[in-house]
């Protein structure tokens, strides 16, 4: 399992908030490349806004592709529900966390 920090921002209030995604450990897509295999993470968060007046239901789901080894090759933001959601660190450093 990997964590990752992402920012997320409600649509409803504008309350912005830190938390943690949790991707799949396993691979979705591996194949061989000259610096070995590519693997794509995949994760949902589901949470409630933390503001009193608000708790809006947010679901983000992100992908993370690793190529090579130990370096974010690319990630997207597949869903965000009620909310906008961007990486609570730079893609460079999302591979020292796990």
């Amino acid at each position: 399992m990997l964590e990752v920090p992402i920012q997320i921002t409600c649509s409803h209030c504008n309350k912005s908030y830190s938390t943690d995604i949790e991707l799949d450990g396993h691979a979705y897509e591996k194949h061989s490349e000259s610096m070995g295999a590519e693997t794509n993470y995949h994760g949902t968060y589901i949470g409630n806004c933390p503001a009193s007046n608000c708790q809006t239901e947010h679901t983000v789901t992100l992908s993370i592709w690793e190529y090579p080894s130990g370096t974010c090759e690319d990630h997207e933001f597949e869903e965000q529900k009620n909310c906008e959601a961007q990486l609570g660190c730079d893609e460079s450093e999302i591979f020292s966390f796990d």
